[in-house]
Order: structure tokens, then C-alpha cells, then sequence
């Protein structure tokens, strides 16, 4: 059984069949990925997603969001911009944020953590 943040449990065959729904359905941004329960929108952790799912699963759903982002741009936020990260080298939204003393953007990697500057 995995009990998601929002408190639901579902078994783990239960939940990959619901991951590989919306995977396969091209429903693969943050959005999308919410807890199955009636009536409960919480979304799913990226941690817990990546739990549930098969290296192979993963990697779709990653390659997935990676061509969403580029075919409509404009659905980013005017605050996030999508970049590679220099370390994993995935693509990944990610909110700007002023630096404590300069003017640079400082980026942290949704997959690895990996922050950087542009």
C-alpha cells in the first residue's frame, strides 16, 4: 500500500494503473497528477510518483513533459522558465528567484536539486 501525502492509500497495482493511464493519455504535467481519490485534487508528491513507477515509466513520463513544454510555451508561467539543467541534464520548469545580492536568477533542478545561475 502507498499512502499519498494527502492521507489516501491505494495499492501499488491500483496506482501505477492509474500513473500509466495518464501517462499514456499524455496527462503528465503537475497539474494532472492528483490524488485519484473522489473529491480529493491533492496533487502527487514527483517523489512519490517516481516511486510508483518503473525506470522505463519514468523515463516516458519525463520524456513526455519535455515535449509538452516545448510545443506550448506559453503555458509556463511569466515567473518560470524552462531550461536544462546543467548537472542532470533534464529539462525542467523552474521559478526564477532574485538572488539575496545580486542580480542574477539562481535555478534549482526539480529532478536533482542541482541550483545554478543562467
Amino acid at each position: 500500500m502507498e499512502k499519498l501525502d494527502c492521507g489516501h492509500s491505494f495499492c501499488s497495482v491500483c496506482l501505477l494503473a492509474y500513473f500509466e493511464g495518464l501517462i499514456n493519455a499524455h496527462r503528465v504535467s503537475e497539474e494532472d497528477l492528483f490524488c485519484p481519490a473522489p473529491k480529493c485534487l491533492r496533487p502527487i508528491s514527483e517523489n512519490q510518483v517516481k516511486r510508483n513507477l518503473s525506470n522505463e515509466l519514468y523515463d516516458k513520463l519525463c520524456r513526455f513533459r519535455r515535449a509538452k513544454i516545448f510545443e506550448d510555451p506559453k503555458s509556463l508561467d511569466p515567473s518560470e522558465v524552462a531550461v536544462f539543467c546543467l548537472q542532470c541534464g533534464e529539462v525542467a520548469i523552474m521559478g526564477r528567484k532574485e538572488q539575496r545580492y545580486t542580480h542574477n536568477y539562481d535555478y534549482e533542478c526539480v529532478y536533482c536539486h542541482y541550483r545554478f545561475c543562467p
